[in-house]
C-alpha cells in the first residue's frame, strides 16, 4: 500500500464528502432522499469495485466484513436522517449538530477505550467542532415554520450515526480498509434499497438529478478512500474532525453556484477549522 499522509488525506476526504453532500442535497430535491441516497451509494459501490480490483487491494476477514457491514448500514441511515432533515428541518440546526455529533462519536470512543489523545490533538477536535458550529449555522437563516424539535432530533441522530460510521471504518485493518469500504457500501445500498421500495410509490425519477446524484457518487468515493486511510492508519477523531470540515467546502460551493453569501460567523468558522487543522498536523 502506497504511503500518504493521513492529515492529507483527511483533508482530501472533506474536500469530496463537501463536494458529493452539496450535489446530494440539489439531487434530494428532485428525487427525494431515500432514492437519492440509493444512488449515490450505488454509483460509489461500482466505483469501490474498480478501485479494489485493479488497485489489487485485500478484501477484509470475518471481523472487517461484520465493519463494513456494520459501517454501511449505519450510514445508510445516517444519510437518509440528514438529507430529510435538511429537506424539513431547519438547516442552521441540523447541520451543526450533525457536523458536532459526527466527531465527537468517534473521538470519546476513541479517548475512553482505544488511547490517550495529546493535548494538541483534543484542543484541536474542539476547535474543529466549533468551525462546523459556525460555518453550518451562518450557512442559512432558520425558517420558523420548520419544526425545531425534529430539527434538533434529526441532526443529533444523523450526526450520531455518522460518527458510529467512522469509529467502525477506523477499526478495520489498514490494509483491508479499501476493502472495508467496498463492503461497507454493499451494507448502505441494501438498508437504502429497502427504504426506497418502501416508498416507492411516492418516488420521483428527474433526469437531472439522477445525473447530479451520480456525479455526486463519484466524489463520495474519493471521500471514503481519504476518510478510511486517515482513519486506519492514524487517530480515529482525528480523522473525524477534519472530515467533518466537509461542511465548510459545501458551504463554499453554495458561495459559487448558487450566489450564496459568508456571513461573518462562518468566516470566523473557515478560519477556525484551518487552525484546527494546523493544531491537528502538529500533533501528528
Amino acid at each position: 500500500m502506497l504511503a500518504f499522509d493521513p492529515i492529507a488525506a483527511s483533508i482530501v476526504s472533506a474536500i469530496g464528502f463537501g463536494f458529493a453532500d452539496f450535489m446530494g442535497g440539489r439531487a434530494a430535491l428532485r428525487l427525494g432522499a431515500p432514492l437519492t441516497v440509493a444512488l449515490v451509494q450505488t454509483v460509489a459501490a461500482a466505483l469501490m469495485v474498480v478501485v479494489v480490483v485493479f488497485g489489487g487491494y485485500p478484501m477484509p476477514g470475518n471481523r472487517g466484513m461484520m465493519l463494513g457491514l456494520g459501517a454501511g448500514v449505519v450510514d445508510g441511515v445516517a444519510l437518509i436522517l440528514l438529507y430529510r432533515g435538511l429537506a424539513v428541518g431547519r438547516i442552521g440546526v441540523v447541520a451543526p449538530l450533525t457536523g458536532v455529533c459526527s466527531i465527537a462519536v468517534p473521538a470519546l470512543a476513541e479517548g475512553l477505550f482505544l488511547t490517550s489523545l495529546g493535548p494538541l490533538i483534543v484542543t484541536g477536535i474542539v476547535l474543529a467542532a466549533l468551525a462546523v458550529v459556525l460555518i453550518a449555522h451562518g450557512s442559512s437563516s432558520d425558517d420558523p415554520d420548520k419544526p425545531l424539535g425534529a430539527s434538533v432530533i434529526l441532526g443529533l441522530a444523523a450526526g450520531g450515526t455518522f460518527g458510529i460510521t467512522t469509529l467502525f471504518l477506523g477499526l478495520l485493518d489498514p490494509a483491508e480498509g479499501n476493502g472495508g469500504a467496498l463492503i461497507m457500501r454493499v451494507g448502505a445500498i441494501a438498508t437504502v434499497l429497502g427504504v426506497v421500495l418502501l416508498q416507492w410509490r411516492s418516488a420521483k425519477l428527474d433526469g437531472r438529478g439522477v445525473v447530479i446524484g451520480a456525479a455526486g457518487g463519484l466524489l463520495d468515493v474519493v471521500g471514503s478512500i481519504g476518510l478510511v486511510y486517515s482513519a486506519t492508519t492514524y487517530l480515529i477523531g482525528v480523522a473525524s474532525a477534519i472530515n467533518a470540515l466537509y461542511a465548510g467546502v459545501t458551504v463554499l460551493l453554495g458561495v459559487a453556484l448558487l450566489g450564496e453569501r459568508l456571513g461573518r460567523a462562518q468566516i470566523a468558522g473557515l478560519l477556525l477549522g484551518a487552525v484546527a487543522i494546523l493544531l491537528l498536523a502538529q500533533g501528528h
